[in-house]
């Protein structure tokens, strides 16, 4: 499903990412379709818990199955693995900064845009807040503090930021 949603909003191929990256695609794509974005505009993406799916996955194959990880499992461990694929689609060349906290990550990121804005730093932004839940559920229970009764979603949510009044 997800594959085929990126299809539909970008011509660019995309080849064995994982579902942080296409939440990460999808969300930003959409954010900057109505948005000015120039190659000077800067990344902050929040996450709780960053891609999950693949951290799981390589640390299994490392400490359970006792192989080495699979090398793009390992490669897209990296928390800010999802605004590296944002910076390339929209071929940016500023900031791309990924903030992981299981606490506020997304008012942080906007914060620290907000800051670096009113500094003059930067002049645009896009903030998105991405996370994933590890499939089946019980799996993600067992790697997060989180209680079973806790509400869990994923999603992936932007916005442009500007310091221009329009």
């Amino acid at each position: 499903k997800l594959k085929e949603e990126l299809k539909s909003i970008s011509q660019k191929p995309y080849r064995r990412i994982n579902k942080f990256i296409y939440l990460s695609l999808i969300g930003a794509i959409k954010c900057g379709a109505n948005a000015q974005i120039d190659k000077d505009t800067a990344i902050y993406l929040a996450t709780n818990y960053g891609s999950s799916s693949s951290t799981v996955s390589s640390l299994s194959q490392l400490y359970i199955e006792k192989t080495l990880p699979m090398p793009l499992d390992f490669i897209n461990t990296a928390a800010n693995i999802g605004g590296f694929y944002v910076a390339s689609h929209f071929e940016l060349l500023s900031k791309n900064i990924c903030i992981s906290s299981d606490i506020d990550s997304f008012q942080q990121a906007l914060e620290l845009a907000h800051l670096d804005i009113q500094s003059n730093e930067i002049q645009s932004a896009l903030v998105g807040g991405v996370d994933e839940t590890i499939e089946p559920l019980e799996e993600f229970y067992r790697y997060t503090p989180l209680p079973n009764s806790e509400l869990l979603m994923e999603g992936s949510c932007w916005l442009f930021v500007s310091a221009s009044k329009d």
